[in-house]
């Protein structure tokens, strides 16, 4: 799969759910896909967890991180969900006894080379910051977004301001 691809099924995702403005409800969209989202006390190096067994899908979150992380990283696990990571086989995943999937991140997942991780933030930027709800603020449709306007998006989107930095440059309109 592209990136773009990841990209595109975030934006198709928010177009079937109807959601026509930011911030997005993650916890909407998780539900719609049927999971159910735990906030939970991980390791503080955790953010969070996609486990898949016979009760149905969750997603774990770190409750103690801040909630823009934690709407990344539910953004996140929707996206491995969705693109379908938790049912490759190999180092990725985990099967116990008891027939348990859980999504794990392996050494090469916080070296930015892992390329399902990479699929998973690009449709999770995508997911919380659509290009189509992007295009729709003033700022961008004049193309003169200032680092006030990048502190505004953010705060209106729900995300970090390095993410919203990161969108924008990916998009070109910084």
């Amino acid at each position: 799969m592209t990136l773009r691809q990841a990209r595109d099924r975030a934006e198709q995702l928010l177009v079937q759910l109807g959601v026509d403005r930011a911030p997005v409800d993650v916890f909407k969209v998780a539900r719609y896909l049927k999971i159910k989202v735990v906030l939970d006390s991980l390791d503080p190096d955790v953010s969070g967890l996609l486990i898949t067994d016979q009760s149905g899908t969750r997603i774990c979150v770190n409750g103690a991180h801040a909630e823009t992380r934690r709407r990344f990283t539910i953004a996140h696990e929707i996206g491995h969900f969705v693109l379908g990571h938790h049912f490759e086989a190999g180092s990725r995943v985990h099967v116990d006894r008891a027939g348990v999937f859980v999504s794990a991140r392996s050494p090469r997942s916080s070296q930015g080379v892992d390329g399902n991780e990479i699929e998973a933030n690009q449709f999770a930027s995508a997911l919380l910051i659509p290009q189509f709800l992007l295009k729709a603020e003033p700022m961008v449709v004049a193309a003169n977004v200032t680092d006030f306007d990048v502190e505004l998006l953010s705060s209106k989107f729900k995300v970090s301001e390095l993410a919203m930095t990161i969108r924008l440059t990916r998009l070109g309109f910084l």
